[in-house]
């Protein structure tokens, strides 16, 4: 979710045009998925933003 939403700001780090159809894919190593989801999840931005996703829902489950 985070590469995604990165990715609309970042040029750089738009995804091949196999993952624009939607749903999801298979980024097996070596192919274009999965060079861009390494690429992806190795980005500063990218790590802030999927730390907070991750602490909002830590939190909301904790509140719940």
């Amino acid at each position: 979710m985070a590469c995604r939403l990165i990715s609309a700001k970042d040029p750089t780090l738009e995804p091949p045009a196999s993952t624009s159809l939607g749903g999801t894919f298979i980024s097996l190593p070596g192919s274009p998925e999965g060079d861009w989801a390494l690429k992806c999840r190795a980005n500063s931005e990218v790590q802030k933003s999927s730390t907070e996703i991750s602490s909002s829902i830590l939190l909301t489950n904790l509140a719940g």
